[in-house]
């Protein structure tokens, strides 16, 4: 057909309505394509946002790990400190002295420390009081009668405690060379000291009783049967740490030979240094 032929020569129908009804019929083909590739891109946008969800996720579960250790740590109890163990190793030595206990190197020395410090300022107390006593008339007339006596007291007080000190610190040695004299064994100084100190648990009742008695006054006998006692206590710990319940290796009457005679040297020692300090008031 020519160029410039508006009609068909068969059909006689309008030629120039054709494109235009072309065109009608494009544009819902291109309508219909734009849902089919909405998919396609959300489905090639899905696995890019797949890691940026589960970003908050891991955080949320760290978060709660966090925060459950956290709950642990709270709800365990608070490990015992080293006075509330000493204490209860003192209370189970006042039920089983003998028993083997779990203890620490330093509760022997604090109990002998501390035992004799107690008594020897208890007996400080006592003849602070006794000199107080007799030099309240001379004491009001000269002065210094009375602050020559008090410094003396307090000398007499110094030299008991370190008497004391050195008194018991012998008996333990010969406990200790007693024991190893007869069962051959490889203990340590601190370890005897130690299980003496166990042993002899009950003079730490006996010297705060002592201690308050001394102040109150008043009971001056019944304080000095308290402080035999207290004697026994210890010698008997000495005595039973140093002898043992086991099989000797050697005779046991040598070791108690021993023992004997090391705890005589101790007691001459403490009666000396007292002696001494009795001169040195005038006595």
């Amino acid at each position: 057909m020519e160029a410039d032929v508006n009609f068909c020569t068969s059909c006689g129908a309008d030629l120039r309505q054709v494109p235009a009804q072309e065109n009608e019929n494009q544009k819902p083909a291109e309508k219909q394509s734009a849902p089919t590739q909405q998919p396609q891109q959300t489905q090639q946008a899905a696995p890019v946002q797949q890691p940026t969800q589960s970003a908050p996720t891991n955080q949320s579960a760290s978060v709660q790990n966090t925060g459950m250790r956290r709950t642990e740590v709270q709800q365990q109890p608070a490990a015992p400190s080293g006075f509330s163990l000493y204490w209860e190793w003192l209370v189970a030595s006042w039920k089983t002295p003998s028993a083997d206990l779990a203890k620490e190197k330093w509760y022997g020395i604090v109990d002998l420390a501390f035992e004799i410090l107690l008594f020897s300022i208890a007996c400080w107390e006592m003849m602070q009081k006794g000199v107080s006593s007799v030099t309240s008339g001379i004491g009001s007339l000269i002065p210094q009668v009375s602050s020559y006596a008090s410094q003396q007291v307090q000398n007499v007080g110094v030299q008991l405690f370190f008497a004391l000190i050195i008194s018991s610190l012998v008996m333990i040695i010969g406990a200790w060379v007693t024991r190893i004299f007869l069962f051959q064994d490889k203990v340590s100084f601190v370890d005897q000291l130690n299980e003496i100190g166990q042993a002899s648990n009950y003079n730490m009742i006996l010297s705060v009783v002592i201690f308050i008695l001394a102040f109150i006054g008043g009971a001056n006998n019944f304080i000095a049967f308290l402080a035999f006692a207290m004697n026994l206590v210890f010698l008997a710990s000495v005595i039973s740490s140093g002898m043992g319940n086991k099989p000797a290796k050697r005779d046991r009457l040598f070791g108690a030979l021993i023992l004997l005679v090391i705890i005589l040297v101790a007691t001459f020692i403490f009666i000396g240094m007292a002696a001494n300090t009795l001169k040195s008031l005038g006595f």
